[in-house]
């Protein structure tokens, strides 16, 4: 009998023994679990106010509605940019912001017409938007919306000074541009009165060099007779490439559409630049297509082009070089015109240089070669006016090749711009 109460009694405080084990084992998980969510939730309002501190350290304001209207989140900024007083942001509605805005004139004297629930339906339609208003006090505003998960999250951008730079810079622009077709129209219609007066000198110039009305006694004036002739003809030949220049950037370019033979525009141009290759023993050298090429365009403006790049050619190449003249039709179908030279050649810098006007490739090329730096802009910009596009292709010391690439017809490709007399396409490609 001692025996089992014995036993019953062990076996009791072993019960009892595995009982309070088990309790504090449990005690400590729950205590360890406590600890964990104490720790976890100190995580969440860490991150939490990091979040807060992110936003209302932004430059933008910041806003979020959900699809009741309810206001989620916003920051010190967007309560700034939108001039928010503190009872409408108490209500933290979407509604009760239209509405003060409505009331204040925000969307301007037309604002009223439209209905609150349409204003509040545009604020969930076409996500994302961006749009620009001006405020009240006369900001402008830029609002980017984007779609969230139950809502809508806006950024407010003050692109107020943005804006008066834009419009100040393009106030600028069109300033510069009225300034320079303003400059381009006065040359144009100088045309009359500077060539005419012109015209007389050299005129007489030439009656009197060539002794039509009886020999001149003293030879020492029939000298400076020619000077005089000679001078003329170069400050003419001056004042027409001005004048050509200023009517193609002032749009009173005036094109024909006619019949074009490419064989004829070539002969034409050796004829005028002959005797300047003669006088240096330069070689002017044209092979002929297979077949005759037609352009449809204007022929004078063509042979211009043509000509003041093989004036270039000669003007620039050395004594007893070769000038090459090719014509042809490339693979689809437009007209190709090249002229190379075995001259002095260009860098890659010097090629966007000669490009624009009265530039030259260097000072030096200026007063060994003289001109007025027109030959090559006045070119490209004949080409095209008639649907072409001009390259250049040069190495310095090696010599230049220029490419002129022509649509079968004018009416094919660019057409001169009422307001700057380019083409709608216009640009210099260089090759190195």
């Amino acid at each position: 009998m001692d025996v089992l109460l014995i036993s019953g009694i062990s076996l009791l405080a072993m019960a009892v023994g595995a009982l309070a084990w088990h309790s504090v084992s449990r005690s400590k998980r729950q205590q360890q679990t406590i600890a964990k969510l104490v720790t976890g939730d100190e995580q969440l309002r860490q991150e939490a106010a990091l979040l807060r501190q992110s936003v209302e350290s932004m430059g933008e304001g910041l806003s979020a509605f959900d699809h009741q209207g309810r206001l989620l989140m916003f920051n010190a900024r967007f309560v700034d940019l939108l001039e928010l007083p503190s009872e409408v942001l108490a209500r933290k509605s979407l509604q009760a912001i239209h509405e003060f805005q409505v009331a204040r004139g925000d969307f301007g004297p037309s604002g009223g017409e439209v209905t609150l629930e349409e204003r509040f339906a545009r604020v969930f339609e076409n996500l994302p938007t961006t749009k620009e208003r001006i405020t009240a006090a006369g900001r402008t505003l830029q609002i980017r919306r984007r779609a969230m998960p139950g809502g809508v999250v806006s950024l407010y951008s003050d692109i107020t000074q943005a804006k008066a730079e834009e419009h100040r810079m393009a106030q600028a622009r069109d300033n510069a541009e009225m300034a320079n077709r303003a400059k381009s129209e006065f040359l144009a219609n100088m045309s009359h009165e500077l060539r005419t007066p012109l015209n007389a000198i050299v005129g007489f110039a030439e009656i009197v060099s060539t002794e039509v009305f009886g020999p001149m006694v003293e030879k020492k004036y029939l000298e400076y007779i020619k000077d005089i002739h000679s001078s003329g003809l170069h400050l003419l030949s001056i004042i027409n490439d001005v004048l050509d220049m200023a009517k193609i950037e002032s749009g009173k370019l005036q094109l024909a559409n006619e019949r074009v033979r490419i064989s004829e525009i070539v002969k034409d141009t050796l004829l005028m630049v002959r005797e300047q290759a003669q006088n240096r023993n330069i070689e002017l050298a044209v092979s002929p297509p297979d077949e005759e090429l037609i352009f449809m365009g204007d022929e004078r403006a063509l042979k211009q082009a043509l000509l003041n790049v093989a004036t270039n050619a000669v003007k620039f190449s050395r004594d007893g070089g070769k000038v090459d003249i090719r014509t042809a039709r490339d693979a689809e179908n437009r007209l190709i015109l090249e002229v190379e030279d075995q001259g002095i050649g260009m860098s890659k810098e010097a090629m966007a240089r000669v490009m624009q006007p009265f530039e030259q490739a260097d000072s030096s090329t200026t007063r060994s070669h003289g001109g007025t730096g027109l030959g090559l802009p006045i070119a490209k910009g004949l080409t095209e006016a008639l649907g072409g596009t001009l390259t250049l292709e040069s190495c310095l010391g090696e010599g230049t090749r220029v490419r002129i690439r022509l649509p079968a017809s004018a009416s094919d490709g660019l057409r001169l711009d009422p307001d700057t007399g380019r083409g709608a396409d216009f640009r210099l490609v260089i090759n190195s």
